[in-house]
């Protein structure tokens, strides 16, 4: 199973981005200690283990992008009025 099939968000992007963001954060600091530490297992399953929550991390990215553009949107500032034509006003 994949981690966008275990990772199906049903609530306010925009209230969740925050916290969100944070706990990607921290499964990117440990992903990166995981590959740093040599003593734990071999680089093979360090590698394995550090994909994973690379691919958790992404998934709850996507998570928080949907949050942020949402509270763009909702205070008329971003990026995303030049791509769909919106007027900031």
């Amino acid at each position: 199973m994949r981690a966008s099939e275990i990772l199906q968000f049903n609530g306010d992007t925009r209230e969740a981005a925050d916290g969100i963001a944070r706990h990607v954060h921290a499964i990117i600091r440990v992903a990166r200690m995981a590959l740093e530490n040599e003593t734990s297992g071999d680089f093979q399953h360090r590698e394995a283990y550090v994909a994973d929550a690379l691919e958790i991390a992404e998934c709850l990215m996507d998570i928080v992008s949907d949050g942020v553009e949402g509270l763009a949107r909702e205070t008329k500032r971003g990026t995303w009025r030049r791509f769909y034509g919106e007027d900031a006003a």
